[in-house]
């Protein structure tokens, strides 16, 4: 489904941004779809990618990365959430 209010969250604008980028003979293929970056490229160059599908050693290792990431976000997020609802500490100072 389109999130059309926020595109950098957006499944389908990604998934377009990403094609913009690709090859137009890598488009033509449909059994590629994880394709190798190319080794230098700039943000207005036509293509970031190369004809070339990601290996599955790749694939998986940039997954893990990912859940771990994730992983530590959600700690952060669940910590965050319990600190919230503790109630605030009183300091009293004795003079």
């Amino acid at each position: 489904m389109e999130n059309s209010s926020n595109p950098l969250q957006c499944p389908v604008r990604l998934y377009e941004f990403y094609l913009s980028r690709c090859p137009e003979s890598a488009k033509k293929q449909t059994n590629k779809f994880y394709l190798q970056p190319e080794r230098s490229v700039h943000t207005n160059s036509p293509h970031w990618y190369s004809c070339q599908p990601l290996d599955a050693a790749t694939l998986q290792s940039m997954l893990t990365r990912i859940l771990a990431v994730r992983e530590v976000q959600q700690e952060v997020e669940r910590r965050r959430g319990s600190a919230d609802k503790r109630p605030p500490s009183s300091s009293v100072t004795s003079d």
